[in-house]
């Protein structure tokens, strides 16, 4: 089997973009494609070999064109690669034992870079449109980061399945990783620019230098039997061992499942079990924080844990209708975040009677003790998650019968405890109702569409504006030593100085608010064709049908009155997509 996939964006968009002007030429539009392919060999004398790959890259190289009206100026590239090779060898020389080995290797990496004048964060953004660079200079701040990294990882895993007794099932395996992990963060920005990152609760990480190369095991080993008991009662325990190198330290994880069928159509499950998950710098793009993984800050440093419950019943409505309940809670512990430790920051109050736009208006700013935030790892946070989930679902029982799907609905909270606050987890979404159907309206052509619909994710909202209070030289040895409140000259007045205002967040109201519900449509049409001998599949989609402007974030800024204004960003529009896959 053959599959292939490319976007069109550099093919489409980018011509259009060059000939008004908006993109230099050099310029190239984010691009991405991918092949798939797998190989089998057998089955022969109870062996199978399966081969199968993945070839991924996409990348973007983008600058600022000079008939930009948006403020700032952008210089970036990123070229990521995704790419899997792999080898499992099946053995099952009767109906009682079955055998898998797999050998795996896997490569994620890329290097990027990002130059840029960014108009101050909390100005509107859209104020600015149509002013030259030089025009605007005062209020544009510089930012600049280069990285690289690699995950590269070569993994080993056995499985075994052995049939005995009363329908019994004997299950056990074994596995190593070996992963090397390179992360190369360089950053220059601007004072300010940092200072605002740092009072924003939603960066979750200390912006500064990282340059670190791990090669590091994870072994594992597990065993499982599924007791069968009348065939009515099927109790499954386990036992699961890890070792995790990177922090020198082993688990050992207890589990138990059980089943028990009420009549013929209904069936009553629970499950209990430990997990545990290692750190890494694999795992730090995607929760996008920055943590320093040297010897002395893991020395300490514990596995993450969850312990899950869970209970659900399944009946059969009739031949062709399923309906599950399942109701579950998990309990998180030694989540790991970035170290807080004592350091300061400034402070001013206002001064009643007097314009709070001039420093007049405002008590001389001083050091107070704060929280600050670093690059070190630590076990100080926990957490829970409980919810309930019902599935009705439409199979395909019947040659003759030509549609399937299913519906479901999800209620679920996810709370993480740190530092005496209670937040939700970043992608906690209580409310979740998905719509699949699949259509066989003729022999070779097949309509799939599925609606999605979800509560808002949490959102930070800020308080409102406070002063921007900078350290500045006082005594000229050219090391900021003073506090003072920020001033610029007035777009209205020029021998005026305003005071600069910034958005006020505060981390203990870190995600105290939602963003609005999100629903879309997407749609698939697939045309099956067979030539050159070969079974070939050519489809069709499209994301986000009827057009959806579903909201991700919001831009906060301060208005020309000095208060706060907000702008929302939508994702991604009506979207479609070509492809065609092959099988031989």
């Amino acid at each position: 089997m053959i599959n292939s996939r490319r976007t069109y964006y550099d093919l489409i968009l980018e011509p259009f973009a060059k000939s008004a002007g908006l993109v230099e030429e050099e310029t190239a539009f984010p691009n991405f494609y991918d092949i798939q392919a797998k190989v089998t060999f057998g089955p022969f004398d109870g062996h199978k070999i399966n081969l199968f790959g993945i070839y991924s890259a996409d990348g973007v190289n983008i600058v600022s064109g000079s008939k930009r009206e948006t403020p700032g100026s952008v210089a970036a590239n990123n070229v990521t690669r995704n790419d899997v090779i792999g080898l499992t060898w099946e053995y099952s020389p009767n109906a009682k034992f079955f055998l898998q080995n797999t050998l795996s290797w896997y490569n994620n990496s890329g290097d990027a870079g990002f130059t840029a004048e960014i108009l101050d964060p909390s100005l509107n953004r859209d104020a600015f449109k149509g002013f030259s660079a030089d025009t605007i200079k005062p209020y544009l701040f510089g930012f600049k980061v280069n990285s690289t990294f690699l995950f590269e990882k070569f993994s080993w895993d056995t499985k075994s399945n052995l049939l005995w007794g009363n329908n019994n099932i004997l299950e056990a395996g074994f596995g190593a990783d070996v992963l090397k992990s390179t992360l190369i963060f360089d950053f220059e920005i601007d004072p300010e620019l940092s200072a605002i990152f740092s009072a924003n609760p939603n960066f979750r990480s200390a912006v500064g230098d990282i340059k670190d190369t791990k090669t590091y095991g994870r072994y594992r080993f597990f065993v499982q039997n599924k007791f069968n008991f009348w065939d009515l009662v099927y109790i499954n325990p386990g036992v699961r061992f890890d070792h995790y190198e990177i922090i020198g330290k082993s688990y050992l994880a207890p589990r138990i499942s059980a089943s028990l069928q009420i009549d013929e159509l209904t069936t009553l499950r629970g499950a209990w079990g430990v997990f545990y998950q290692s750190p890494g710098y694999e795992k730090l793009l995607d929760a996008g924080v920055l943590y320093d993984f040297s010897p002395v800050n893991v020395s300490l440093l514990e596995a993450e844990k969850a312990i899950h419950y869970v209970l659900g019943i399944e009946k059969w409505l009739s031949f062709e209708w399923n309906l599950k309940i399942e109701a579950y809670y998990k309990d998180f512990s030694n989540l790991i975040v970035p170290k807080i430790v004592t350091g300061t920051r400034y402070y001013t109050e206002r001064v009643p009677g007097q314009d709070p736009n001039t420093t007049a208006g405002w008590t001389r700013p001083v050091t107070i003790q704060s929280d600050s935030i670093t690059q070190i790892p630590v076990n100080n946070s926990y957490g829970e998650s409980y919810g309930l989930e019902v599935m009705l679902a439409k199979k395909n029982m019947d040659r003759n019968s030509s549609l399937s799907g299913w519906i479901s609905y999800s209620f679920s909270v996810a709370d993480r405890f740190e530092r005496n606050f209670t937040v939700p987890f970043r992608f906690d979404q209580r409310h979740t109702f998905n719509i699949v159907l699949d259509y066989q309206f003729a022999e070779n052509w097949n309509f799939g569409v599925r609606w999605q619909f979800g509560s808002g994710f949490p959102n930070t909202t800020p308080e409102g504006l406070r002063p921007r209070i900078i350290a500045v030289d006082t005594d000229g040895d050219l090391k900021p030593d003073s506090p003072q409140i920020s001033v610029r000259r007035s777009a209205t007045d020029p021998n005026v100085s305003e005071v600069i205002y910034d958005i006020a967040f505060e981390d203990k109201n870190r995600f105290n608010d939602r963003k609005p519900v999100y629903h879309r449509m997407d749609i698939r049409v697939t045309a099956a064709a067979r030539f050159w001998n070969l079974n070939w599949n050519f489809y069709l989609d499209v994301i986000n049908v009827y057009n959806r402007s579903n909201i991700i974030g919001y831009d906060y800024y301060v208005t020309e009155n000095k208060e706060l204004g907000v702008k929302p960003t939508a994702m991604f529009p009506i979207l479609p997509t070509l492809g065609f896959s092959i099988k031989f």
